[in-house]
């Protein structure tokens, strides 16, 4: 009876949950990596947290970047399956490591279309596109004379693409 109710069991757990992910973003025209955690709250309801870094232009490696991103997604089935609209909140910042007095910090509002398939059960694949605006915080005479030189604090207005990876449980 046991062996039985084991398939039945196995065919009606619940979806997965929680995501990791790994993306490889493009804030055009540079390009980064970024990691991610996704939590799903509700059927098609799900909250995310992203730590993302774009590579620095050729002679500024010395300037690191990275951007802290806050969303929520509204999926149109359920959570880490097909088409979501995500809205987001993030914070970026370039530093050099001997001038932290001198770091450059943006705020950007945005959001993402993307698409993600499930590949296995426990494996997903995807896509999005995100459009954000920022605004500079604190003074501008910082580490980065030109904008280019701190490609993760750009402001003004930064189109992504992304690709994912992530694992589901």
């Amino acid at each position: 009876m046991l062996l039985l109710a084991l398939p039945l069991l196995a065919l009606a757990s619940e979806p997965p949950r929680h995501e990791v992910s790994a993306h490889l973003t493009f804030p055009f025209p540079r390009w980064g990596a970024a990691v991610g955690f996704q939590r799903a709250v509700a059927r098609r309801l799900s909250l995310s947290a992203q730590l993302e870094t774009v590579v620095p232009t050729r002679g500024f490696l010395h300037l690191p970047g990275f951007e802290e991103i806050l969303g929520v997604g509204v999926w149109l089935r359920r959570v880490g399956v097909g088409p979501y609209l995500s809205p987001m909140v993030s914070l970026a910042q370039n530093f050099f490591y001997r001038l932290p007095d001198q770091s450059r910090h943006v705020a950007r509002l945005g959001g993402e279309l993307g698409w993600r398939i499930a590949i296995a059960k426990r494996l997903s694949v995807g896509a999005g596109l995100a459009g954000q605006w920022g605004w500079a915080l604190g003074q501008q005479s910082s580490i980065c004379t030109y904008d280019y030189q701190c490609a993760s604090t750009r402001p003004g207005g930064v189109v992504k693409g992304r690709v994912t990876m992530g694992v589901r449980w």
